[in-house]
């Protein structure tokens, strides 16, 4: 795409640039979205189109044009010919009924869509855009308590994209040479600016009223943990969990409008309560087994949406949302699995593929979290599993089910139930329904590998096309982690070492790109 785009990238930004000298908000809103697209296109490849455009996006950011206008019945007349209102309010005392305020729609549209130009600039350039880090803080921090939502909301993600530039210009040094205490450290510009964030982000969780702007905020909260790691972000657990408390319980100002009684709801809440269950998830993935009192906190209010007089898509998410947090909890996830597995079994036989998928998930995490507990339940999980193998079952779903025989081999690579459940896992590779699955397949294989080889035999073939296959493409980095990146390379080169002739005809069959990968990265 790059390089469809190349030749034509001076002309475009001459012209788009020559544009924003017009007096036009809405050239300037839609030529803002242009450069954030082209920003997204060439990541921090073109800092000459950020020093050019940076200095316009924060000239919009900081103007005050077109952000109310209070109008009185003496210019009416006037009135009618202002561009279309967001809203008007009459003051409620009634002691000014001949003023309203009117806000236009084509400056408010402008100022969003250059927060965001300027969040994609950051996330783009990273390190590369310390110099404009200050500047644009002072900016983009004097929006935070705006009027209106669309700016707010823009403003989360680009809060958290600065917060990265700050990580990784002064704290991402510091922890390359730190050693064991890397995830200890961070630079104290970056810490200074973490507490000012995180008190913003909190606040916005707790008091803004727009659910689409709360759950930007969740995200948010989600890459900075990710970011910095569990040392840094202990001092904001406990106010982190009285918010997710407050917002899985449906009593958060942005959640006020519902009745929080119903719980056979018609519309489930996925822009916010699905952000909320995703930040729990990474929360658990930050503090590992730690985080298991926290999480056996909240677990009575996930609870409430996995019941089956929920519709599926609450259902779908409470399932997921356990099944993401227990697999951190490993072994502390152990006192939810009896309460939870009539709830799964019921699960795998939904009319929703959704919750189908996501209880087979569940059953897999539940029997590598904890496998002497699940171990007197393997039959029955294999049994609800089963259908879920048939041709007219969704592939995401399917592959979560091959997943969940893989975790189940990974807990117990000796298992009684090895030969039925290998050729299954190994005939699918590599699973292409959900990808991030490729992780257990794969560990799954290495661990029967490490403990007895030989029944791997027939399965050779298929596993090296299968590994390769996932090994050498682009998103290989998302789908699995470091120790199933590095095991099955290392597997592939001890079958090619072993096995030269037999590899070498399995090698000829791939795909060109994928030849040369293997030739690359793991040569006979």
């Amino acid at each position: 795409e790059r390089e469809l785009f190349d030749n034509d990238y001076q002309a475009f930004v001459a012209q788009a640039l020559e544009g924003l000298k017009l007096d036009s908000n809405e050239i300037r809103e839609y030529t803002y979205g242009a450069f954030a697209n082209i920003a997204e296109l060439y990541k921090g490849d073109r800092p000459e189109l950020v020093a050019a455009v940076l200095p316009l996006l924060l000239e919009s950011i900081d103007s005050k044009d077109g952000d109310g206008v209070h109008v009185t019945q003496h210019e009416d007349a006037a009135a009618q010919a202002l561009p279309p209102m967001v809203g008007q309010d009459s003051d409620d005392d009634g002691e000014d009924e001949d003023e309203y305020f009117t806000v236009r729609t084509a400056w408010l549209d402008e100022k969003s869509s250059a927060v965001h130009c300027v969040g994609v600039f950051a996330g783009g350039m990273g390190a590369a855009f310390e110099p404009y880090l200050d500047r644009c803080l002072e900016s983009i921090g004097a929006l935070s308590n705006y009027f209106h939502e669309d700016v707010r909301q823009n403003l989360q993600t680009t809060l958290h994209k600065l917060f990265a530039v700050s990580f990784q210009a002064y704290s991402a040094p510091m922890r390359a040479t730190a050693g064991e205490a890397a995830e200890q450290i961070l630079h104290p510009k970056t810490a200074s600016l973490l507490d000012s964030m995180m008190e913003e982000l909190l606040r916005t969780m707790r008091s803004d009223d727009d659910k689409e702007t709360v759950a930007q905020a969740c995200e948010a909260v989600q890459a900075i943990s990710l970011l910095v790691g569990p040392f840094c972000m202990s001092k904001f657990l406990q106010h982190l969990m009285e918010n997710m408390t407050l917002l899985f319980s449906e009593k958060a100002p942005c959640q006020s409008a519902e009745d929080e009684d119903d719980e056979e709801e018609d519309d489930h809440d996925h822009i916010l309560i699905d952000a909320v269950s995703e930040l729990l998830g990474v929360m658990a993935k930050t503090w590992g087994p730690a985080f298991a009192p926290h999480f056996q906190a909240v677990f009575p209010l996930i609870n409430k949406f996995i019941k089956p007089s929920r519709q599926a898509s609450d259902r779908l998410m409470g399932i997921g949302c356990i099944a993401e947090c227990s697999s951190h909890l490993r072994e502390a996830a152990t006192p939810y699995i009896l309460p939870m597995l009539p709830v799964l079994a019921q699960g795998l036989k939904d009319e929703n593929s959704g919750v189908r998928r996501n209880s087979a998930f569940c059953c897999g995490v539940f029997c590598l979290a904890a496998p002497s507990t699940m171990a007197p339940y393997v039959p029955q999980v294999l049994a609800g599993l089963e259908p879920l193998f048939g041709e007219d079952e969704e592939d995401e779903t399917k592959d979560n089910a091959i997943g969940a025989l893989a975790r189940i081999l990974q807990a117990d690579p000796t298992s009684a139930h090895l030969p039925q459940l290998l050729p299954v896992i190994c005939d699918n590779l590599p699973l292409e329904g959900d990808e991030a699955e490729n992780d257990a397949a794969i560990m799954a294989i290495l661990a029967v590998f490490a403990t007895n080889p030989a029944v791997l035999n027939p399965f050779l073939g298929k596993i090296v096309l299968g590994f390769t296959a996932v090994l050498s493409a682009d998103n290989v980095q998302q789908n699995l982690k470091p120790p199933a990146i590095q095991g099955a390379v290392q597997l592939i080169g001890t079958l090619r070492r072993e096995y030269p002739e037999p590899m070498a005809q399995v090698v000829a069959t791939l795909p060109a790109e994928q030849q040369t990968w293997l030739a690359h990265n793991v040569p006979a």
